[in-house]
């Protein structure tokens, strides 16, 4: 049976029965999911829209494979690479080239998450799925179960877990060595974003109506106990530093939030720039330093020193339009940025320099990816890729 979590203190398994609540278990009954619920006051926020800000034809979603030498893109694509997702050899990043584009999704990608291993990644979608792929972009398996859009995942830091949430108002935990749905954890609101911290303890989840939920795991990756709490506005995007020490949230009020992860009832840390409250959708840790890297609505990335709360650089500027994702190279050594404008920059993060610019509506790429019989297809640089049939 696949395990249900609620914030009604009781845990509901799919075949209907029920256990009663973590604080009484049932004598007896073997540990499955028992979530506890620490209450608090939460702050009173405006209704949210399921979907934040005008999203056509914008890119959603950017990340690295674990050796640096890939990067992935998915986003709002429209006719032929409707649901495409673009892959690019950044092994020398001032030049860049796309190398593949699959097709296979029927809608906007919302979310792609590389295994630590970096053999597979996941992508998910506005058409309710998620697609496993081959590090080499070989079409694996579809992993069906939300009800609505799919916009967030993040893999388990031992690979064996892939936790997706979405407008469902649910967190889905998949068990990737049989692709099978293991648990289902119900929240009050639709879900932005998901993180694991690195040790694989925690699964930490933000939702639309202002809250962060941490989840503990234990070592078979079942959710045992739940925390929530307010973040200082909506916490669009969440992430955990190297060490596990801290969690961060971007939130719609400008503001980023650094809790102790040690201690979630302390008071966060808040950094903010002076007069700016223009929305942060997207945030990322660099793996080898305090850098947190910050994507605003204001066209602009800032890159933040969380050991000493100050800004490490001049806010990054060359993005003509809303910054929605952002992420590090697991090397340390690029930053990525993505939205609006349909590009993507790669930046020096030493300098804080532009490396290069990469243009997500080209129609150009080495290879495409017949979804049909899963194997890659050279064609000519010139060509139209084509919607193909799956």
């Amino acid at each position: 049976a696949v395990a249900q979590a609620g914030f009604s203190g009781s845990t509901r398994l799919a075949a209907g029965t029920h256990r009663p609540s973590a604080m009484a278990p049932r004598k007896g009954a073997s540990l499955a999911v028992l979530p506890v619920l620490v209450t608090c006051v939460l702050s009173a926020l405006p209704p949210e829209p399921r979907a934040p800000i005008s999203e056509n034809r914008n890119v959603l979603t950017v990340a690295f494979s674990p050796d640096s030498g890939k990067l992935a893109s998915g986003g709002f694509d429209t006719g032929p690479n409707a649901g495409a997702i673009q892959v690019w050899d950044i092994s020398d990043p001032k030049s860049a080239k796309k190398t593949m584009v699959l097709l296979k999704h029927t809608g906007p990608v919302r979310a792609i998450a590389y295994s630590p291993d970096g053999e597979q990644f996941a992508s998910a979608s506005s058409d309710k799925t998620i697609i496993v792929w081959s590090a080499a972009g070989t079409y694996k398996n579809t992993l069906k179960g939300h009800n609505d859009v799919v916009d967030c995942l993040a893999y388990s830091p031992d690979g064996k877990y892939l936790a997706a949430g979405g407008w469902d108002k649910t967190v889905r935990i998949w068990e990737m060595a049989t692709m099978s749905l293991k648990y289902t954890l119900q929240h009050k609101s639709y879900l932005y974003s998901v993180a694991y911290s690195p040790d694989g303890s925690i699964l930490a989840t933000s939702s639309s109506d202002g809250t962060i939920s941490i989840w503990k795991t234990n070592a078979g990756g079942v959710p045992s106990e739940l925390k929530q709490f307010a973040s200082s506005g909506i916490p669009y995007s969440i992430a955990f530093s190297p060490t596990g020490m801290l969690l961060a949230s971007g939130n719609n009020d400008g503001t980023v939030s650094l809790w102790d992860a040690t201690d979630f009832d302390a008071t966060p840390k808040q950094l903010k720039q002076e007069g700016k409250t223009d929305p942060i959708r997207a945030i990322a840790f660099n793996q080898v330093d305090s850098l947190l890297a910050a994507g605003s609505w204001d066209n602009t990335v800032v890159l933040w020193d969380t050991d000493t709360e100050a800004l490490a650089f001049k806010p990054l500027s060359g993005h003509t339009s809303i910054v929605q994702t952002v992420a590090y190279s697991n090397n340390g050594k690029i930053l990525a940025s993505a939205g609006g404008d349909e590009t993507i920059i790669l930046w020096d993060k030493a300098k804080g320099t532009a490396l290069q610019t990469l243009d997500h509506r080209s129609k150009s790429s080495a290879m495409e990816m017949s979804t049909s019989s899963g194997q890659a297809v050279p064609r000519a640089a010139a060509d139209v890729p084509q919607e193909l049939e799956v």
